[in-house]
């Protein structure tokens, strides 16, 4: 593989632990400041109805908010695609999302209140594609287009972020299981809300894999067992010492004879 590929790989595994470690270190501050948590709790509105955007959409969108498209802009001054990317994530290590370009527009607090609506939104994605694969938007396009199995789908995205049961297209599905009293699809959206509903019996310990394999197939157009090899060995994603070669098989044969609108799209 290229060394520019798997640079950006190794840039995009960083990055994505990196926030990862943040994520855990803002809770950890937050449940130990009363007053940090009522302001916190001030802030939070529903962010879910930016789900029913596409994702190229979605991130155009939290790009340009954040304060980001300066970087973009630079990135695209390189001459290939891989340096645009390289660029771009080299640049976001030191980034800091700021609500200076919002405040022109609204006040403060809304452009804070926002604000916290998109990161939500792009923290549950990024979790998406490491636990199913694809992002949330993603999933709502699938549900709203009635591919194989759709209404399945719908308990895959709420047991990433129970929030979804806000959104305008699931809430519609929630009402008619309601009129209908349709006690089985109920019971899932029960257990879906607390996270406990994994479509098929989802492998943990894989996380990392299944994020850098969708960024690997993102990157490369298709996917090989070569490739995530390559992959694998690089960043070492699966610990040492442990036996997920069956898991990793596993997954690569669910995405290979997914029947939905791309492999990139399965759940395992």
């Amino acid at each position: 593989m290229d060394a520019r590929k798997l640079k950006v790989l190794k840039e995009v595994m960083d990055f994505y632990k990196q926030k990862t470690a943040e994520e855990n270190e803002f809770y950890k501050l937050l449940s130990q400041d009363p007053d940090a948590q009522l302001e916190f709790r001030n802030l939070v509105t529903n962010w879910s109805e930016f789900y029913s955007l596409s994702f190229v959409e979605f991130l155009a969108i939290f790009i340009i908010l954040s304060g980001a498209t300066p970087l973009l802009a630079k990135a695209n001054e390189e001459k290939s695609r891989l340096d645009n990317q390289l660029s771009f994530l080299d640049q976001m290590k030191n980034f800091e999302i700021s609500t200076h370009h919002l405040q022109q527009f609204m006040s403060e607090e809304e452009a804070s209140k926002l604000m916290m609506q998109l990161t939500f939104a792009l923290n549950y994605n990024m979790k998406a594609f490491a636990h199913r694969n694809r992002p949330i938007n993603t999933m709502l396009e699938q549900i709203r287009e009635k591919v194989e199995d759709y209404e399945e789908i719908i308990f895959e995205a709420i047991s990433i972020d129970p929030s979804v049961v806000s959104n305008s297209e699931i809430a519609d599905f929630i009402a008619r299981w309601t009129a209908e009293r349709n006690e089985a699809n109920l019971v899932k959206l029960s257990k879906a809300i607390v996270g406990k509903y994994p479509r098929g019996k989802r492998t943990v310990g894989l996380d990392n894999y299944r994020m850098m394999v969708s960024t690997l197939e993102e990157l490369e157009g298709k996917i090989s067992a070569e490739a995530i090899d390559e992959m694998n060995s690089f960043l070492n994603l699966i610990a040492e010492g442990e036996d997920l070669d069956s898991a990793i098989r596993k997954h690569l044969q669910t995405r290979k004879h997914d029947t939905r609108k791309s492999k990139r799209q399965t759940t395992s």
